[in-house]
């Protein structure tokens, strides 16, 4: 069985991640106007294949592990499953920025630094 190939852009993210594993982290995501905010104690990071990628779902997705909350106007829920995804396609940009990553997607963009970095 042949190994899945994952792009630059989906191995450069992982790296980056695992050197901020044991670190509280905030994801924040910005999609259409609207801001996510997620807080996460990063525990790791894996990559994974979508087989039936398409235009809306990545064929690369970057699962960040930890417990996680997001953090909303009235307070804090937790995440569901303790893990967070980030797909990427190949027109995906990695860039790390000081402490943080950003990650610019065809559908958003995802700042990921120290919690109150």
């Amino acid at each position: 069985m042949a190994k899945a190939s994952f792009t630059d852009q989906a191995v450069q993210l992982l790296k980056l991640l695992e050197q901020r594993k044991g670190l509280e982290m905030d994801i924040l995501k910005e999609e259409d106007g609207d801001v996510d905010t997620i807080s996460m104690n990063l525990g790791g990071a894996e990559l994974l294949r979508n087989p039936g990628s398409d235009g809306y779902v990545s064929g690369d997705i970057v699962l960040l592990h930890g417990a996680a909350v997001i953090v909303t106007d009235s307070g804090r829920e937790p995440v569901p499953g303790d893990s967070y995804e980030i797909p990427l396609q190949s027109s995906a940009s990695v860039e790390e920025e000081g402490d943080g990553i950003r990650v610019n997607t065809e559908r958003a963009l995802y700042v990921i630094r120290p919690t109150n970095g």
